[in-house]
């Protein structure tokens, strides 16, 4: 007896461009662009669609276009289980620098907890400045392994909230 459907998916993908599955700037019925509600108050994160369905995808992307940045040779394994979704990416290229990512969102609570590893190697110091829509005088590579956790029902709470620790 199974409480919530479940699904196993093994895609394999050319290039994703994520404008397309987000809504023009400016756009977007009564909410502004700070991610504030019509009311003045902030939009809670919904994640209970994690709880509707379990399911395991493998999934490999030779390009993933994020806004500005580019993902490319991404290989990641996904599991939903119970509301709790494992994100472990195994290889990614960003903007040139190889990387691997573990991500866990659990939306099984009323308060979302989301925390993960990120690695990165060689990463462009101007790109990454240049991502982050600053000028800088930087030049040369970087790498950093970092571990993180936030948790919070809301942008801003994830953001109060979050703590970080690495190199």
């Amino acid at each position: 007896d199974r409480e919530r459907p479940g699904l196993g998916l093994k895609l394999a993908l050319g290039r994703i461009d994520t404008a397309a599955f987000t809504a023009p700037a400016g756009g977007g019925g009564g909410a502004g662009g700070d991610g504030q509600g019509g009311g003045g108050t902030e939009v809670p994160i919904d994640l209970s669609v994690l709880r509707l369905f379990d399911a395991n995808v493998a999934l490999a992307a030779r390009e993933v276009v994020l806004g500005d940045a580019v993902l490319s040779d991404l290989a990641m394994d996904v599991r939903l289980a119970m509301g709790a979704l494992d994100a472990d990416i195994k290889s990614v290229t960003v903007n040139g620098a190889p990387g691997s990512a573990l991500i866990a969102i659990d939306g099984g609570e009323a308060v979302p907890v989301i925390s993960g590893a990120l690695k990165l190697n060689g990463i462009d110091l101007a790109a990454l400045m240049a991502l982050a829509g600053q000028e800088a005088p930087v030049t040369g590579t970087a790498g950093f392994d970092v571990e993180f956790r936030t948790s919070g029902a809301t942008a801003s709470k994830l953001a109060d909230n979050l703590e970080a620790s690495g190199a």
